[in-house]
């Protein structure tokens, strides 16, 4: 009877596994096996546009190769594109990719666009530009930088207005405040407040930026 030959991916994650000690190596073979087979019909489904069936896949790949990055990526990535996973979901999928393989050029770009989609524009552009720093050609990156660079500009301008405007208005107040040494004695008797009625002035209400 002829024996089955392991793909390279099933050979590599074996090996990778029975070097760490962490499983045995023909359980890791097994475990290896399994998750590649899920993650290529998963893959089988996305192209079918079977969403819900795409995203099951790679999460039962992900359980069974906890330690490869490419189905926490893969579900995350789709589950962006077709809007059928929550930002915190994502963002879960990709920071557990993140601590896999910190260096994929995927896990960065994708992570600077679930930012994007959360309005995080300065995290979206750390991302992005630490995917560029990986992977300077990578695809859809040139017009994501080019929008996410243009809205942390229009945010910074933003502030800067804000911060005018707040010390302007402190500089008009400062100017109309009377000046101790020349202010009119008053000419009516002080009278004491009435029972119940205020006697302090509200504290100003404050602006606050939006978080960076």
């Amino acid at each position: 009877m002829r024996r089955q030959r392991c793909s390279p991916i099933v050979m590599v994650v074996a090996a990778l596994c029975a070097t760490t000690g962490v499983v045995s190596p023909a359980f890791a073979e097994n475990a290896a096996g399994r998750a590649s087979r899920l993650f290529r019909e998963a893959g089988d489904r996305a192209a079918r546009g079977d969403v819900d069936g795409a995203l099951a896949g790679y999460a039962e790949a992900a359980a069974a190769l906890p330690h490869w990055y490419l189905p926490y990526v893969e579900r995350a990535a789709l589950g962006l594109r077709k809007k059928k996973l929550s930002l915190d979901a994502v963002l879960g999928d990709l920071t557990r990719a993140l601590e896999i393989k910190p260096d994929a050029p995927e896990v960065h770009f994708f992570l600077g666009l679930a930012e994007r989609e959360a309005g995080r524009w300065r995290d979206s552009l750390r991302y992005l530009e630490r995917t560029f720093t990986l992977s300077a050609t990578y695809a859809g990156l040139k017009d994501a930088l080019a929008e996410v660079r243009a809205a942390v500009a229009r945010l910074s301008d933003a502030e800067e207005a804000r911060r005018r405007q707040a010390a302007k208005q402190a500089g008009k107040r400062g100017a109309k405040a009377p000046d101790s040494a020349s202010a009119e004695t008053p000419t009516s008797p002080i009278t004491a407040p009435a029972e119940g009625e205020c006697t302090t002035t509200p504290e100003a209400e404050r602006t606050l930026d939006p978080p960076a």
